[in-house]
């Protein structure tokens, strides 16, 4: 699959996601949070991972709050644009975020602390499309390839997004990276 197919499938998938209400998109993140705390490897994780939820991509910032309640360290990326890589920092509070790269709320390093990648069990993974085979289109950045890569070990991968961003089949490259679940508010594949 070609970049320009992609860049398309991107367009149409995030087009498509943006027609959703924000009520829709309310209650599809609900269910799909409460599919996320079925799985076992969250319940007993004392690390995760997430991403910072922006413009129409599925709510994260329930299951980050529960997370932090559950006493569950929440860590979040940090956007290294020039490296092109993400690095993760703890999560302690909203006012320890910053709006970074691409309008996502981030954590600023002056008010967190940055986190021992060997720490994360789970990392919960955003995308554009992903398919039934847990293949995942990303926004077309590659950082989340390249954090996988550069992990001294394999957390548990979840995909999380709405269930009309599974599809047939996602265009993957050899250094892409599959998901080891995906959780929508449909259920878990």
């Amino acid at each position: 699959m070609h970049m320009l197919e992609k860049k398309r499938l991107r367009q149409v998938m995030i087009s498509a996601r943006d027609l959703l209400s924000e009520e829709d998109r309310e209650q599809k993140s609900d269910k799909a949070t409460q599919h996320l705390w079925s799985i076992k490897a969250i319940k007993e994780a004392q690390t995760i991972m997430c991403f910072s939820s922006f413009g129409s991509e599925i709510n994260t910032w329930s299951f980050i709050e529960d997370a932090r309640e559950r006493d569950i360290k929440v860590a979040l990326p940090l956007t290294n644009r020039e490296q092109k890589k993400i690095i993760p920092y703890t999560y302690e509070s909203r006012s320890s975020l910053k709006e970074g790269a691409y309008g996502i709320w981030e954590p600023d390093p002056t008010r967190s602390t940055e986190l021992k990648l060997s720490e994360i069990e789970v990392v919960i993974v955003p995308g554009v499309a992903f398919d039934r085979q847990k293949g995942r289109l990303g926004y077309g950045a590659g950082y989340y390839d390249r954090f996988f890569q550069s992990l001294p070990h394999e957390p548990r991968r979840i995909g999380f997004c709405y269930a009309m961003q599974v599809i047939e089949k996602v265009p993957m490259e050899p250094f892409d990276i599959h998901l080891d679940q995906i959780v929508t508010e449909e259920g878990i594949i």
